[in-house]
């Protein structure tokens, strides 16, 4: 029986995270204080722990190498963190 091969290209899209982080960014400058950078540093050490999948497609290229791009983000602990500032700011700005 003759081994046929396949090859697949695998392609791992970051740029919903590059977005959750930016946004999360955009927070903490909006925030500066004490409270706010404490639960910065208790929170960010588990988010690369906390990737989820997204949105998957495939296609077969000419060469006939199925590529396959599967889509990343963060998942409920930038959630969480990102509800805490948006509450947080809203605290602020009702002082």
């Amino acid at each position: 029986m003759e081994k046929k091969s396949l090859q697949v290209a695998l392609m791992l899209d970051m740029d919903s995270i590059a977005n959750q982080i930016q946004e999360l960014m955009d927070l903490f400058e909006a925030q500066s204080t004490e409270g706010v950078l404490n639960r910065l540093f208790s929170n960010l050490g588990s988010l690369p722990f906390d990737v989820v999948f997204g949105d998957c497609c495939s296609t077969v290229r000419a060469d006939g190498t199925i590529e396959i791009v599967q889509r990343l983000r963060l998942g409920s602990g930038f959630e969480r963190l990102r509800a805490t500032l948006l509450a947080d700011k809203r605290n602020l700005a009702h002082r």
